[in-house]
């Protein structure tokens, strides 16, 4: 309906049983294409172009892996770098690791780092085992490297900052979607 599209396409073909991955990157015409790297034994993907830069990491497996400024632990974990603010986001239990940033949990959640600002989004639902049905987000806990000191913007009723020795650990009650924490200058 008169909308141009533009796709690069790489196709990877392995001897065997090998395992890979693919990795599609939206992309208008005249926008450059990016750069593609693998890291860590091959867990990592390393994109990088005009935008900034994105990690991914993805294994059958729990595994860990290292490239970079990025560390990963379990098995899906991204990493995006936009130049002002970065995003760590665990797409299931794990942890991921970036500059002087970490996120933790046994469960999917993400970390935006902002200036000053620490943004914790957390799934509506959790998905069991065995393709069961999707259950409502139970609370958990989260652990949560940053250099300073930080405070929650708005108490909530079973929110529960704690600090530690590199950052804060973060317990969450069920149905939350969103946690933010501020520097806190004492």
């Amino acid at each position: 309906l008169g909308v141009a599209e533009y796709q690069d396409l790489l196709h990877l073909q392995m001897p065997g049983d090998g395992a890979y991955f693919v990795a599609f990157f939206p992309r208008k015409r005249d926008t450059p294409a990016p750069t593609f790297t693998t890291l860590g034994d091959g867990l990592i993907i390393k994109v990088s172009g005009e935008f900034g830069t994105d990690f991914g990491f993805l294994s059958a497996l729990e595994a860990t892996a290292s490239g970079e400024d990025a560390t990963f632990n379990g098995t899906a974990a991204s990493v995006q770098d936009r130049g002002g603010e970065q995003v760590l986001t665990l797409g299931a239990k794990g942890e991921v690791r970036y500059e002087s940033y970490a996120l933790s949990a046994d469960f999917p959640a993400s970390l935006r780092i902002g200036d000053g600002e620490l943004t914790v989004e957390l799934p509506a639902g959790i998905q069991p085992p065995a393709f069961e049905l999707m259950q409502p987000f139970p609370g958990g806990t989260l652990t949560i490297t940053a250099p300073g000191k930080w405070t929650l913007t708005k108490p909530q009723p079973g929110l529960k900052l704690t600090a530690s020795a590199n950052g804060f650990v973060l317990k969450v009650p069920a149905g939350l979607k969103k946690v933010t924490v501020v520097k806190s200058s004492r």
